[in-house]
C-alpha cells in the first residue's frame, strides 16, 4: 500500500489520544501545540487555538505536551511541562485549566477516573475535576500510568523495573516485581481487562490481572531496542 506522510506539527509529537465516538484524535508536540485529526481520513483538521493567538503560534502549553486523554464527555485533557492541564471541547480550548503543581509525566482515563502521573506523585480527577487533595506522593519514580476501564485499578510502571497496582484512591494493593530487567515505560490492558501488558526498553511482558501471575515472561517477546510508548 502507499505510504502517506501526515503533517500538522513542526516539532516531535509526544502524546496522542483517540476519541472514537467522535471519529477524531488529537496529538501534542514538544512546542506545546495541539492538533485535531480526522480518524477515518487520517487528515489534520485544525490546530487548537489558545485565547491569545495574535502571533498565530498556536502554543497552548508553555512547554512540551507530555500527555493527552479524552474524558467521558469527549473533552480533551492535555498536560504539559508548564505544570498545567488544559481542557478542549469540540475542538475549542475552554477557559478551564488545572494547576498540577508538578511536571506531568503521563495521564490516563478509565471511565470517570483520570490519573495524572507527575515527577512528585499522582493527581486524581473525577469527571475532569480534581478529586485528590493535591499531589499524592510516591516513594519511587514513575514512568507511565494506566487506569482500568471500570475505574477500580490504577497501574504505574516504575523506574525501578516494578509495576505498582493501586485501588482507585491510590492505596497500594500489589507490586509486580522480578518481571522486568529495565524500567517499565508502557502499560496496556486487554479489552476485557483480564491481561496486563508492560513494556520496557527490551521486553514486553504479560500478566493476569486476577492474580498477577506471568503469562509471557521476560526474554520471550524481545521486540524493541528503544523505549516503548503506549498510545492511550
Amino acid at each position: 500500500s502507499d505510504i502517506e506522510i501526515l503533517t500538522g506539527h513542526n516539532a516531535p509529537i509526544g502524546a496522542v489520544a483517540f476519541d472514537h465516538d467522535k471519529g477524531i484524535f488529537y496529538t501534542g508536540d514538544s512546542d506545546g501545540i495541539l492538533c485535531k485529526w480526522d480518524l477515518k481520513k487520517i487528515k489534520a483538521l485544525e490546530r487548537i487555538s489558545p485565547a491569545d493567538n495574535k502571533e498565530l503560534m498556536y502554543q497552548v502549553h508553555g512547554g512540551a505536551v507530555s500527555g493527552l486523554t479524552v474524558l467521558k464527555d469527549s473533552q480533551l485533557l492535555s498536560v504539559g511541562w508548564d505544570d498545567t492541564a488544559f481542557y478542549t471541547k469540540n475542538g475549542k480550548l475552554t477557559s478551564d485549566k488545572l494547576d498540577i503543581t508538578a511536571q506531568p509525566v503521563a495521564v490516563s482515563t478509565g471511565s470517570s477516573l483520570t490519573a495524572i502521573l507527575t515527577v512528585k506523585g499522582v493527581v486524581l480527577l473525577k469527571d475532569g475535576k480534581q478529586s485528590s487533595s493535591g499531589v499524592l506522593p510516591l516513594n519511587y519514580s514513575g514512568n507511565c500510568i494506566l487506569v482500568s476501564k471500570d475505574d477500580k485499578t490504577v497501574y504505574i510502571g516504575g523506574d525501578d523495573c516494578k509495576i505498582y497496582v493501586y485501588s482507585s484512591d491510590l492505596k497500594e494493593k500489589h507490586v509486580i516485581e522480578g518481571g522486568h530487567l529495565k524500567p517499565v515505560h508502557s502499560l496496556a490492558l486487554s479489552n476485557d481487562g483480564s491481561m496486563l501488558a508492560a513494556g520496557d526498553v527490551r521486553d514486553v511482558c504479560v500478566y493476569k490481572t486476577a492474580d498477577f501471575s506471568t503469562v509471557v515472561a521476560k526474554s520471550k517477546w524481545c521486540f524493541h531496542l528503544q523505549k516503548n510508548h503506549n498510545d492511550c
